[in-house]
């Protein structure tokens, strides 16, 4: 796993596209995060042995409630269709948890 660059946008958005297929725009979580940009150091790759990203995940600032605590939004959270069932979600997953809490976050939604 390592940190997303801005030179794997377009390849996290055709993989979140194959993943998760057209209408993925239109959930509702996808509407809170338009616009806005993951949290600071909690959006992250990962990468065959060629270097093509195959996995993402990403985390966002949110509060829970108008003045609430400060919390995390997963998502995506999305795997090249044919690499599903190997363990690369799970590790993305465990790695955006760990380094969120290294980061003194102290919840995460999804």
């Amino acid at each position: 796993m390592v940190g997303e660059s801005a030179a794997d946008t377009t390849a996290r958005e055709a993989l979140l596209d194959r993943a998760m297929g057209p209408k993925r725009k239109k959930k509702s979580s996808e509407k809170l995060r338009r616009g806005r940009r993951p949290s600071e150091g909690l959006a992250f790759v990962a990468r065959d042995a060629s270097g093509v990203v195959v996995g993402t995940v990403r985390l966002w600032d949110v509060r829970l409630g108008e003045g609430g605590p400060a919390a995390l939004l997963l998502g995506p959270l999305a795997v090249e269709p044919g690499l599903k069932s190997g363990g690369i979600g799970s590790a993305l997953m465990r790695h955006a948890i760990a380094e969120a809490a290294r980061l003194g976050h102290g919840a995460i939604l999804l």
